[in-house]
């Protein structure tokens, strides 16, 4: 059975493959829904945080929307994954996000986290939050 962290690795691997520089939007949203679908549980789902506005999207299909609907507010967008903590079901991840939203020149900079749960050895959850306060807190990891 592959642990947590072999989980995650798997998925960055096969994300970040051939993903050089910033993110192009379509080629994204095919490239994570096809790297869940290699992990996930029947009944994945993944949660976009973004404190004042939370969506629940059920399904492989239902990642890749949510992820279509992040990314529709950038014209160009690099994830920097970081720190990981092992929690009781899965894991805790750190990311920087550097993007230039869609219509301004300038680039903006924010931390952020993704919270994995796992179900055995498959991904049932993640969670992908904009605030690491509540990504520490849905984990249940203090401080």
């Amino acid at each position: 059975m592959a642990s947590p962290r072999e989980i995650l690795e798997q998925i960055r691997r096969d994300f970040f493959a051939g993903q050089e520089g910033a993110l192009d939007s379509d080629a994204a949203v095919e490239a994570f829904g096809s790297t869940i679908a290699k992990v996930a549980t029947d009944d994945f789902a993944c949660i976009m945080d973004g404190g004042a506005l939370t969506t629940r999207y059920e399904g492989i299909e239902g990642v890749r929307a949510g992820w279509r609907d992040f990314l529709a507010a950038f014209e160009a967008i690099r994830i920097v994954p970081g720190e990981v903590i092992e929690t009781d079901d899965g894991l805790l991840e750190y990311v920087h996000l550097v993007g230039r939203p869609v219509g301004i020149e300038a680039e903006i900079q924010q931390e952020g986290a993704a919270v994995w749960r796992l179900r055995g050895d498959r991904l049932a959850l993640v969670e992908f939050h904009t605030d690491r306060e509540r990504a520490r807190a849905s984990a249940g990891v203090s401080g």
